[in-house]
């Protein structure tokens, strides 16, 4: 997602829009189905130029505790200051390149990694699988002894009145 900058280099105030609908590199192992849509704006400003816009995807992320597959779209807002390269540059900076380019990529990247949650579940009501013979228990039932407690853990039954 290479941003054209030359139209508003230099011209403090200057805006521009930009819509992008690309396939980003490094992503499918997130389970990111297609592209990422992303639209926005850029401003020249006094300490460079501010991009600011939105994005949306969707996802195919197994449900935590059944394992099924859950599509779920995703949206997301990014603000990022770009400078113009200097030598005191500091390690978390976005630069922008010698070709009069803004380089969005890692920008939308962190925000879609960061917009997909920790824990996916498909329902609120999931039972998950069997921890023995690994049955979906949302879909059929197994008769399986699940009674057994780790001898570490039995003083936590007096805890939940459980004999």
């Amino acid at each position: 997602m290479l941003l054209g900058i030359s139209q508003i280099l230099g011209h403090k105030g200057e805006r521009m829009s930009f819509e992008f609908d690309e396939v980003l590199d490094g992503l499918k192992e997130n389970g990111i189905n297609g592209s990422v849509k992303v639209s926005g704006s850029a401003v020249m400003a006094e300490n460079g130029i501010v991009v600011k816009g939105k994005g949306s995807f969707n996802a195919t992320l197994p449900c935590d505790r059944c394992l099924t597959p859950v599509e779920k779209n995703f949206a997301f807002d990014f603000e990022e200051v770009f400078l113009e390269k200097s030598g005191d540059e500091k390690e978390n900076v976005f630069i922008i390149n010698g070709r009069d380019n803004i380089d969005l990529d890692s920008l939308v990247k962190e925000s879609v990694v960061s917009v997909i949650p920790m824990k996916v579940v498909c329902s609120d009501n999931c039972k998950g699988l069997c921890p023995t013979c690994g049955k979906n228990l949302n879909f059929e039932t197994c008769e399986c002894d699940n009674s057994y407690i780790n001898p570490k853990f039995e003083s936590l039954r007096s805890l939940f009145n459980v004999k």
